[in-house]
């Protein structure tokens, strides 16, 4: 019977004990407006980039 794996086991293969998170981010605030750039890395090919505005009022 073929051994059906999760997707944890597909992406992380046997003997590998863990995974390395990067994350960065930056921001600038001018009066009442705030910018904020982020980005995450997962070594693992995994990856998420964003950037978040904000208003107070």
């Amino acid at each position: 019977m073929e051994r059906v794996r999760t997707r944890c086991q597909q992406v992380f293969p046997i003997g590998r004990k863990g995974y390395v998170t990067l994350s960065l981010s930056i921001g600038y605030t001018i009066k009442n407006f705030r910018i904020e750039g982020w980005a995450s890395k997962f070594f693992n090919d995994a990856r998420s980039y964003g950037m978040h505005v904000r208003v107070n009022f």
